[in-house]
């Protein structure tokens, strides 16, 4: 999935427009590899007066997710994301590797008043470089959690970061990471935010952190 395509951004999305009253549509993806770069995007988007956004979910035997579109800056991403009193949809990811890294991003949100969706992965391998991130986002609802199960290894380099963030009176999402082995170096970060609620809790079982 590129986003060059012309000079508008490219990728699968569903869309709920800002005057409907309907749900965003789910996004099912099964593949051996997935690559998302250049500013290309999978989302699903409640733009409207209600209505939900829809659930990505991706089963693929590696992913990619790299870069930025360079012209508008925007990120590669995978994403679910409401702006209205309803819930956004969940991101359930089952994979061997996914490599994440030069400021792409897997987020999901809701910044109306509704509930966030979960990020799920479940996967072998996880790595964040180079500014790559993980993020769930709620501001007046609930949820927004953060849930990683991963059987070896969890390396994170150059500001790759896992977040959760609550504005409003939301309380923040909870990390929760499951890795035999988790590494952390130049400036990466794993955090729960929140600014008027309370933040989430951040649960990591592991035999080793680096």
């Amino acid at each position: 999935v590129t986003g060059q395509f012309g000079k508008q951004r490219a990728g699968i999305q569903t869309t709920a427009n800002s005057e409907a009253t309907g749900n965003a549509g789910n996004i099912d993806i099964r593949t051996d590899n997935l690559r998302v770069f250049d500013g290309g995007s999978i989302a699903s988007n409640a733009l409207g007066i209600s209505g939900n956004a829809g659930n990505i979910s991706i089963n693929a035997g590696n992913i990619d997710l790299e870069g930025v579109l360079s012209e508008q800056q925007l990120p590669s991403t995978i994403s679910v994301f409401s702006q209205n009193d309803d819930s956004a949809g969940s991101i359930n990811i089952t994979t061997d590797k996914m490599n994440i890294r030069d400021r792409a991003e897997i987020n999901v949100s809701n910044q109306g008043s509704g509930d966030s969706g979960n990020l799920n992965v479940i996967a072998n391998n996880l790595f964040l470089d180079n500014s790559g991130s993980l993020q769930a986002e709620v501001n007046g609802g609930q949820l927004g959690n953060i849930n990683l199960n991963l059987s070896e290894l969890l390396l994170q380099r150059r500001n790759g970061s896992i977040t959760t963030n609550a504005t409003g009176a939301s309380k923040g999402g909870n990390v929760t990471i499951n890795s035999p082995i988790i590494a952390g170096f130049e400036d990466s970060d794993i955090v729960a935010n929140a600014v008027d609620g309370d933040g989430g809790n951040i649960d990591i079982t592991t035999s080793g952190l680096f």
